[in-house]
This record gives structure tokens, C-alpha cells and sequence, in this order.
């Protein structure tokens, strides 16, 4: 744990910053600031020279919005990161739930007729956020004032680097598709517009069949692209990224020239005069800002990219297949390590965190995490989105529960598994344990089980995964399922199993996860993740899961006596096909292990 002196340390720093960030509001006559926890490129995970709340607050999370107004400050955050958000901040920040308390809602019911002047940066805010942002300000006549520089970068010097030449291509055996039959896909969708510009580095990396190191555990490179029906397309990027024999390839292959990032402004108004561009809602404010005084008609659509690689093609599906069985591979052998540990010995959660890596590392096809390893013991289990510290991470110790939420990024896929287990064989709590972990693990079988219509979204199943809980009175703060890429972000859109808003129907193809949990603060954390392939079911008019997540799941957390028959047979014949399918690439110490974990219950 953080000492009391370190964090006492940390809030001076906080303190100090805000200050100086007031100091600046008061200079330009400002009474409020928003600052979010994206950039210039409105990803969810953001390099570490780009964390500007990080940097500003100590908030280490992917989700959440700083808003100072006058003399109070008020974090938003979604229900994963509430639990870590009081743990980062210092007590003088006021922590929302976005889902009970957002910030439009907050400044509509507290700055109504109140006449302050709120500052935004265009770069690192989307279209959609600043122009309901804007309205609402509007109709409550407060003022929004909106600029291109990002106001923290005045405060916070720091040297970016470059990696050099990190730039590669992948080959159609694993994408399965080219970047021209890519391009008749998207042209077919934007037959309306001259122009198409893409701000999305995942949807940039999945056209061009290119990936790249600008973030650890994303295989992206920063780049913007402008897609020409008429002429040449353009890559704007950081030259120095980029090896001069891809560029000629993209020249002699792609019809597309390569410029630096900074020509992007200009370049973007010349280009689209007199001409029809085709924007997302997504895009960073600053270029909408950039193209509405000029004499441009600006189509608003959904990216393009986004509904065609969520559906993987037959050689991305094989590939990935294939992937899921050597990281199970990895994960059996790591449980098996871990049950066989001596837990008097100091064994902490990064260390155990970093054997997993070392285990996925063994794969030639290994690439990085796909994510922090959510490595988490006792009460750490609670924080949903925790993330242990080389320094002072908590001791594994036998009556604990142990959370495990990890991924691995592979040239021919991604994967996200969790897996919660109770250290060494006894507890006090373990009637407790035995009962949540099983409702858990039964909302997880009843929802994979799902047969269901051809047109559903995944707002509409998602309670299934929730019911055994709601049984006992119990939830989660979090969505049930999330889309995963194909070697690329293992949060992927436009899918989702949640109770928010989101209207997209799952479709054949499509990869989602399966997460259920309960978590109890300050005490443990569980949560049950499988990844899943939506397939066909052998009525043409419905769908179903498939499996693709191959690793069991812990028999003595398991009462069976809550479960039904379907239940009971479905993690038969689940363990029974991980044991079949994993059983030869395993040692004969592990194959064993592995075979008492499978049997039937």
C-alpha cells in the first residue's frame, strides 16, 4: 500500500497544479475548464506523455472528466473507476457515478442563469460532447468558449518522443482481406461524399492492414487519414514512424501519399473545397472547427471502418481461434503455478502479474498485454479497473480470493479472459464466496447459453447475466460485454452488452465478452470473463455464442446445489472440451492438474 507520507506528498503536487491551472482560468477571465482523460485522438487508453488528468489529478483510470468550476471540482466517472477515483483523488475532488450524475446534468441544474465563462479544448474533446455541451450552455446562458490549444500543455512541459521506423504491415494471410478490398467496402457506404476523413487510429490501422507502438498495449500508430474518391488518399502521420519501402508501397499499391501530421489543416481546407466530407460524430471538435466557415457540405455518419471490422472475416476468425487456445494454454499453466505456490514466502499481485506475462511471452506470436493486468487479492478485487504497482503491491495469502482480469496481443488476434480463485483450500468465508462466485458463473452459463433473435442489441440480454444476482440482491456497476478487435483494440465498438443506450445489433461474426461480477468494497472482487463469437444457430432466424475463451473455471468456489441441470451440463461439457482441445499441449504434471479441474461436477 501507498504510504501515508507518499500520499500526503502526492496531494501537495495535486494541489499545486490545480492552482497554477486557476491561476490561468483567472488570467482569461475563465470560471470553468473541462478536461478529459483522452487526446488529440479520442482513444480509450492514452500514452503515458498524453495523460494530462493523470498528470493533473493522479486519476490513472480510462474514463473520467475533470470539471473546475470557480472553487469546487468535480470528477466524473463511469461505476468501473468510482472505487479508484476516491482512492487517487485527494478529498477536496467531489466523485460522480456518470451513470446516476453526468456533467450535463450537474452544470444544467447548477449553473442555470449563473452567466460563467467555461473554457474546452477542441483537440481533445469529440464533435458530439462540445456541441451538446454548447446547446446546453446556450439555453442556460452560461458561455462555452471554445479553442484549438490544449490549456494543460501550458502548464505541463514534458518531452515526447518518437519511436522510429515502428510502422509495419500485415500480410492478408492474417487479415484476410487487402486494404483496396477494404477500400470497395467503405466506398460502397460513402458513395455520397468526395471525401472521407478517419481520426480513429484503430480504424486507420484496420484499413491500411498496418499496426504500429505508439501505445503499450494497442498496436496503433497516431495517425490521421483522408480517403479521396477522385485523387490520391492521405496519410498524415510522423514521418519518422514510417520506413521509406512502405511509403513506396503505399504510393505504388495504395494510391496514397504519406505527409507529415502538422499538414493536416491546411491541407484538409484545400482539399475539400467546394466538395461533399464525410465526418463522424467521434471526431475531435477541432476539425468540424476547421471545416464549417469554409464553403464545404459536411456529412455526418457512423465511421465507416467500424461496422466492417467488427465483423471478422473466415481468416480472422481462424487465426483467432487458434490464438485462444495457445493463451489458454498460458493461463492453465499460470493457474497451475499459482495453486502450487508457497503462499508464506512474499508473493505479491505484480509479481504473480508479470509469471503470466512471462508464460504468454513463451508464444512467438506474442506481441505485448492486451491491457494492464488487473492482478488483484482481498480487497483489491473490489476496485474493478485496479492495477498493481511494482512498489507495494498487496501479499497473496491463502484464504483470499485472487482476481486475474488479462489479455494477450498476438499477430493473429486479441484475447480477454478473467478468472477469480480462493488461494490455498480454507476460509471462514468460504460459504459467502462459494455463493457469489456461483450466481456469478451462472449468469455468465445463462447469458452464453442465449438463443436469441437475429435483430437484438445487446441492451436487450444484457439483465440475463444479472438475474441469479438480483436473486440474492446483488449487482455490478459495469457492462456485462464489450466488443474485442483483431490484433487490435481489445475494447472494440459498436457492440456492447450493457443497459446503456447502444442500438447496434450483434450480428454474426461479431466478438464480444462475457463478464459478470460482484464486487463487495473493501473486502473481494469476482468476475467470470469469457470471450465469444456470435455464430447462427440451426434456426437461420436466431443467434447464438460460441465459446472461444478456453479455460476453467475453479470447482471448489462451485455450489452446485443453486444450480439446474442445464447449468451443471453446460460447465460439463465446457470443461470437457478445454481439457479435450488443451490437453497435449501440456506438460504431464499439468495435463493432470488439469484434468481434476475438468471433471464433472
Amino acid at each position: 500500500m501507498v504510504s501515508y507520507r507518499a500520499k500526503e506528498k502526492e496531494i501537495i503536487i495535486i494541489e499545486k497544479r490545480i492552482t497554477l491551472l486557476k491561476q490561468l482560468l483567472k488570467k482569461g477571465n475563465f470560471d470553468g475548464y473541462i478536461l478529459p482523460s483522452t487526446d488529440e485522438y479520442l482513444n480509450e487508453y492514452v500514452p503515458e506523455f498524453n495523460q494530462r488528468l493523470k498528470w493533473l489529478t493522479n486519476f490513472s483510470g480510462s474514463s473520467g472528466t475533470l470539471f473546475i468550476i470557480k472553487n469546487e471540482l468535480l470528477f466524473f466517472t463511469d461505476g468501473r473507476y468510482t472505487s479508484q477515483a476516491k482512492k487517487e483523488l485527494p478529498q477536496t475532488f467531489k466523485i460522480f457515478d456518470s451513470s446516476k450524475e453526468n456533467i450535463f446534468r450537474w452544470i444544467k441544474f447548477n449553473l442555470d442563469n449563473k452567466k460563467v465563462r467555461i473554457l474546452i479544448d477542441s483537440k481533445i474533446n469529440s464533435f458530439s460532447f462540445v456541441k451538446k455541451l454548447d446547446s446546453l450552455c446556450t439555453s442556460i446562458k452560461c458561455k462555452l468558449v471554445i479553442k484549438d490549444e490544449v490549456l494543460i500543455d501550458d502548464l505541463w512541459k514534458r518531452k515526447i518522443t518518437v519511436k522510429e521506423n515502428s510502422v509495419y504491415l500485415l500480410p492478408k494471410k492474417i487479415t484476410g482481406l487487402s486494404f483496396n478490398e477494404k477500400l470497395r467496402q467503405i466506398k460502397l457506404s460513402s458513395s455520397k461524399a468526395d471525401l472521407v476523413l478517419i481520426t480513429s487510429p484503430e480504424s486507420i490501422a484496420w484499413l491500411l492492414n498496418l499496426r504500429g507502438d505508439d501505445l503499450d498495449n494497442t498496436p496503433i500508430v497516431f495517425s490521421y487519414l483522408l480517403i479521396n474518391n477522385n485523387k490520391k488518399h492521405i496519410l498524415f502521420i510522423n514521418e519518422k514512424k514510417i520506413q521509406k519501402y512502405i511509403k513506396v508501397k503505399f504510393e505504388k499499391n495504395y494510391n496514397l501519399e504519406v505527409l507529415p501530421e502538422n499538414y493536416i489543416k491546411p491541407k484538409l481546407i484545400n482539399e475539400s473545397k467546394n466538395k461533399t466530407i464525410m465526418l463522424t460524430k467521434n471526431i475531435p471538435y477541432f476539425f468540424f472547427n476547421i471545416l464549417k466557415s469554409s464553403k464545404i457540405k459536411i456529412i455526418w455518419e457512423d465511421d465507416l471502418c467500424l461496422s466492417h471490422r467488427s465483423i471478422k472475416n473466415y481468416i480472422e476468425l481462424k487465426n483467432i481461434k487458434e490464438c485462444h487456445i495457445y493463451d489458454a494454454v498460458a493461463l492453465v499453466r499460470f493457474l497451475y503455478w499459482l495453486e502450487n505456490q508457497d503462499f508464506t514466502k512474499n508473493l505479491n499481485e505484480f509479481d504473480v502479474s508479470k509469471k503470466l506475462e512471462e508464460l504468454r511471452k513463451e508464444n512467438k506470436n506474442f506481441i505485448s498485454p492486451s491491457f494492464p493486468t488487473i492482478s488483484a487479492v482481498g480487497e483489491n478485487g473490489a476496485i474493478i479497473h485496479y492495477c498493481p504497482q511494482e512498489q507495494n503491491s498487496k501479499l497473496l495469502q491463502k484464504g483470499e480470493l485472487y482476481l486475474c482480469d488479462s489479455g494477450g496481443q498476438y499477430t493473429y488476434g486479441t484475447t480477454d479472459v478473467t478468472r477469480t480463485v480462493l488461494i490455498g483450500e480454507k476460509t471462514k468465508y468460504l460459504k459467502e464466496f462459494q455463493d457469489i462466485y456461483t450466481r456469478v458463473l451462472i449468469g455468465h452459463i445463462d447469458l452464453t447459453s442465449l438463443k436469441f433473435p437475429d435483430d437484438t442489441k445487446g441492451s436487450q440480454i444484457d439483465a440475463i447475466a444479472r438475474i441469479a444476482l438480483w436473486e440474492n440482491f446483488k449487482d455490478y456497476a459495469h457492462g456485462t460485454g464489450h466488443g474485442v478487435g483483431s490484433f487490435l483494440s481489445v475494447h472494440e465498438g459498436p457492440q456492447s452488452i450493457s443497459r446503456g443506450t447502444n442500438n447496434t445489433i450483434l450480428k454474426p461474426g461479431m466478438i464480444v465478452s462475457i463478464e459478470p461480477g460482484y464486487y463487495e468494497e473493501k473486502k473481494y472482487g469476482i468476475r467470470l470473463e469469457n470471450l465469444v463469437l456470435i455464430t447462427k444457430s440451426t434456426n437461420k432466424k436466431f443467434l447464438m455464442f460460441e465459446p472461444l475463451t478456453l479455460v476453467p473455471f475453479q470447482k471448489k468456489l462451485i455450489n452446485k446445489k443453486i444450480m439446474n441441470s442445464n447449468q451443471i451440463m453446460w460447465l460439463n461439457t465446457y470443461h470437457q472440451f478445454v481439457y479435450k482441445t488443451l490437453k497435449n499441449l501440456l506438460s504431464k504434471s499439468e495435463q493432470r492438474w488439469l484434468l481434476n479441474q475438468t471433471k464433472q461436477i
